[in-house]
């Protein structure tokens, strides 16, 4: 080999290496958000109307915050397992997300686990 083409090799070896690492970079770029996107269950909505956390439940009704919302018929329940759950599921300190209709009642409501909450939308 000659002295230029082992300058030429090296030349390349350089080039393909930088590639690599580019790649490589975008990569590791990439993947929180596409984590972050797989975080949240495809049943789940874009947003919700509000969001805080149960403070006291029934059949009839929810305390969420420091505010009394009725459930609407037909009420849905959800959870990141599962749409159209049980209200079961709910209790006292669950992180939730809902949806109201026009008489200002919960249509839905969403439970928000620790790791959707750290990244929601």
């Amino acid at each position: 080999m000659t002295m230029h083409s082992t300058a030429l090799s090296a030349k390349t070896a350089r080039r393909a290496f930088h590639g690599f690492v580019l790649l490589l970079l975008a990569a590791l770029l990439a993947w929180p958000a596409q984590a972050m996107e797989q975080s949240f269950p495809a049943h789940y909505p874009e947003s919700f109307d509000a969001r805080g956390v149960i403070n006291r439940i029934s059949s009839e009704d929810v305390v969420i915050g420091d505010t009394e919302y009725e459930f609407a018929l037909g009420v849905s329940f959800n959870t990141p397992q599962m749409s159209e759950a049980s209200r079961y599921n709910f209790e006292k300190g669950s992180s939730v997300g809902f949806i109201l209709n026009d008489e200002h009642e919960i249509d839905s409501l969403w439970l928000i686990d620790e790791s959707m909450d750290s990244q929601m939308r």
